[in-house]
């Protein structure tokens, strides 16, 4: 069961990564992204080293298609 959660919350969080977004919405992308990661490290689906690997991954995305 936890498995399933943990593979549909990696899954959705992917999905709002790839969603294509204007530069106007990149910085409430990036939150949102954020809120996920919280979101699967206090129900307990990732662990603190996989939640800096999506952050990173989100801020990566931020800084890349910011400019």
């Amino acid at each position: 069961m936890l498995n399933q959660r943990r593979r549909l919350a990696l899954v959705a969080w992917r999905s709002i990564l790839e969603r294509p977004t204007s530069r106007a919405d990149l910085e409430r992308k990036y939150h949102e992204l954020l809120s996920a990661a919280d979101g699967m490290e206090k129900e307990g689906l990732i662990n603190g080293e996989e939640w800096r690997k999506l952050a990173r991954k989100a801020a990566a995305c931020f800084d890349e298609t910011k400019y």
